[in-house]
């Protein structure tokens, strides 16, 4: 598929804002918007109707007048873009541009972080269950032959022996 989706994740506006339901809407691939949030550049919109009318049209769900997009890149490519929307035409300053790219920066790097915590706690939750499979996996094999069977310690010291030695030698 040729086309970029845009789907609103989270939205948070002033209590006189109006809500967005963002239908999916498309930007196509090499449009403006789409290349320069691809090359990772912000994106500042100080009046969406001096837009051309291509550019205008991929913006015509949102309801905004004047808009900062800041592109969230993840491996290079565009993973999400952080929208800040004025209800009439603004000239952005500087400072705020600033502003709303310093937030996207952090944003991404605590959605980042999120993410890998995640992971990790998936992967955890794997091999604790893993471990367990395994542990239960030995313990049957134990239970079930006369071979002698023990785990130790480096140090020395026995850390579980199958119920062999107490069958088979008598010991405990």
């Amino acid at each position: 598929d040729d086309q970029r989706r845009l789907a609103m994740l989270h939205e948070w506006r002033s209590a006189t804002a109006m809500a967005v339901d963002l239908p999916e809407q498309a930007i196509g691939r090499g449009s403006d918007i789409a290349n320069l949030l691809e090359r990772g550049q912000t994106l500042v919109i100080p009046d969406v109707a001096a837009l051309p009318d291509s550019t205008r049209t991929s913006l015509a769900a949102l309801p905004m007048q004047a808009a900062i997009a800041v592109p969230l890149l993840r491996d290079r490519k565009l993973s999400g873009t952080l929208f800040v929307t004025a209800d009439r035409p603004r000239a952005w300053l500087p400072d705020e541009v600033s502003l709303v790219e310093e937030v996207a920066a952090r944003l991404w790097t605590a959605l980042e972080r999120d993410r890998a915590e995640r992971a990790l706690r998936r992967l955890n939750a794997e091999l604790e269950a893993r471990v367990v499979r395994a542990t239960a996996e030995r313990n049957r094999l134990w239970a079930l032959t006369d071979d002698l069977f023990v785990t130790g310690s480096f140090d020395g010291r026995t850390l579980a022996a199958s119920d062999s030695w107490e069958r088979v030698l008598g010991l405990n």
